[in-house]
């Protein structure tokens, strides 16, 4: 009987630390879990920052390309400028080319008549 109430004895022993064991491993699952669902949150996360660097190259490349932009709108406008300076000073040089023609022709016409 003592035999019996040691093997019994054994075995709630053995029992309560399997009860013990299985315990752990539960709260050893639900850790893993966490652990689990705090990666999958950190690699969402880490997506999310990976996308805002993207738009941050994306909005920097904007920044430089509408600067390089105003820099050409400024060159076209002053060259737009010289041009226009350039067609009044064509206008003045066919005017007075106009003028001087004039003036030929009526030497011309003076000196023909007159001989």
């Amino acid at each position: 009987m003592k035999n019996r109430n040691s093997k019994l004895e054994e075995n709630k022993i053995l029992f309560s630390t399997l009860n013990i064991v299985i315990q752990e491993r539960d709260e050893i699952s639900n850790e893993r879990n966490s652990l689990k669902s705090q990666l999958d949150l950190a690699l969402n996360e880490n997506k999310i920052l990976k996308s805002k660097n993207d738009c941050d190259d994306v909005l920097k490349k904007n920044e430089a390309l509408s600067s390089k932009l105003d820099f050409v709108l400024k060159e076209n406008h002053s060259l737009k400028n010289k041009i226009d300076l350039i067609s009044k000073e064509l206008d003045l040089v066919s005017n007075e080319n106009e003028s001087l023609k004039n003036d030929l022709d009526s030497h011309v016409c003076h000196a023909t008549t007159s001989s």
